[in-house]
């Protein structure tokens, strides 16, 4: 902004004005922190299911579906710690 202001670039140090007043006004903690809430609850139900279709899997001694849902299983993982490490930092 100071760059825009500096060089006589009104229209553009507007429109930046523009964009931190709608920054400030619709993206709080709060809100960050539900979006964060909510995917952590996705991704705990995802891991469910995988973890059901793997038992399938499981019983029925499918080895490619085994190995497919255990990747998966660990990607959400992976995931849900992404998601709770950023919900830390908004404590």
């Amino acid at each position: 902004m100071e760059t825009a202001k500096l060089n006589g670039h009104s229209e553009k140090l507007a429109g930046l004005n523009s964009a931190l007043n709608q920054v400030s006004d619709y993206c709080t903690n709060e809100d960050l922190k539900n979006e964060l809430l909510e995917k952590l609850e996705e991704s705990k139900i995802e891991i469910d299911e995988y973890q059901s279709e793997l038992n399938e899997a499981m019983t029925y001694q499918e080895e490619d579906k085994v190995h497919k849902y255990q990747r998966k299983i660990e990607e959400e993982q992976l995931e849900i710690d992404m998601i709770e490490r950023e919900l830390s930092l908004l404590l």
